[in-house]
């Protein structure tokens, strides 16, 4: 892969190379597909815009009605190498957690609760999105789940009636898929998938947990899991002075870093206690006792904890 494009911008054109394409089976998507692979006069695009070779692959079940607009590319359509559907259309911002990435959209809460589709065989184009990415995720996990729902609640049980007609109709079309408790695999049970609302549970939105993750978030200024912060560079940290250097230094706050992930969960004040049991170890240590060496004043006095913690 010699570069990585969003779809949704202009791109310069490379029509002597190949392009893979990984999108989302949408409307919008598609026409941006066949726009790539169309001449435009207004544009004064001339011809493909890549190479003899396409690769689609999809991130979830694609409609007939995409399917029926891409067989009309001709131009696309005799470049075609694959067309898959993946079934990866959510994202996993955490080992046990996963979100669909639809809350930005404005229109998401009055879909839901104020939608003039209130049936399970009348449901919004909106809420039918996200009934099929929780049919990707149960196909990633291999899972075929027992559907619950509140009875009483008739916004859940149209969504886990149509996931259930979704979910058989994968099961059904999909002979070499497997899933967990299915007979063959005996170490494995069927899940079970609870459709819940948020008036179920109205006091946790309105809770904060004093953990370090939510101070984290309170107080810093995080993007796509990234912080900037600027580091004192060792040597430059002794007592007294006001000149100490710093260079601006990125962290990144996911699976890979070990501190974070167990600390994330912890109450603030058992977070700082073991931070500081820690830093105390290092500077007790041979390590620690190199950087105290080589930041000492003139005075040879020793630097404090937390001035270590600078070093």
């Amino acid at each position: 892969v010699s570069i990585v494009e969003d779809l949704m911008k202009k791109r310069a054109p490379f029509r002597d190379q190949a392009v893979l394409y990984l999108v989302e089976p949408n409307e919008e998507s598609v026409s941006r597909i066949i726009a790539d692979w169309t001449p435009n006069k207004a544009t004064l695009k001339q011809g493909p815009l890549y190479g003899n070779t396409a690769f689609l692959y999809f991130l979830g079940r694609l409609p007939d009605e995409l399917f029926a607009k891409i067989k009309a590319c001709k131009e696309l359509v005799k470049r075609v190498k694959i067309l898959q559907e993946v079934n990866l259309d959510f994202l996993t911002k955490e080992a046990q957690a996963f979100h669909f990435d639809m809350g930005r959209s404005p229109s998401i809460y009055p879909d839901l609760y104020l939608s003039k589709y209130q049936t399970a065989e009348n449901i919004s184009p909106m809420q039918e999105q996200m009934v099929q990415k929780l049919v990707t995720v149960c196909a990633t996990l291999n899972e075929y789940p027992h559907v619950r729902y509140p009875d009483e609640n008739e916004l859940c049980r149209n969504l886990a009636f149509v996931f259930q007609q979704k979910m058989n109709e994968f099961v059904g079309s999909n002979d070499s898929w497997w899933y967990n408790g299915d007979g063959l695999h005996p170490n494995s049970d069927r899940a079970t998938l609870l459709f819940m609302d948020r008036k179920d549970d109205c006091l946790s939105p309105l809770m904060h947990e004093f953990t370090y993750e939510a101070m984290v978030n309170d107080l810093l200024n995080i993007e796509d899991d990234r912080i900037t912060y600027n580091s004192i560079n060792a040597g430059t940290a002794k007592e007294g002075m006001t000149d100490e250097k710093t260079t601006k230094m990125d962290a990144l706050l996911n699976d890979n870093d070990e501190v974070w992930m167990e600390s994330r969960g912890m109450h603030i004040a058992d977070v700082i206690k073991v931070l500081s049991s820690r830093i105390r170890d290092i500077v007790d240590s041979n390590t620690g006792s190199t950087l105290n060496k080589a930041a000492k004043g003139k005075d040879g006095k020793a630097l404090s904890v937390s001035q270590m913690a600078k070093a």
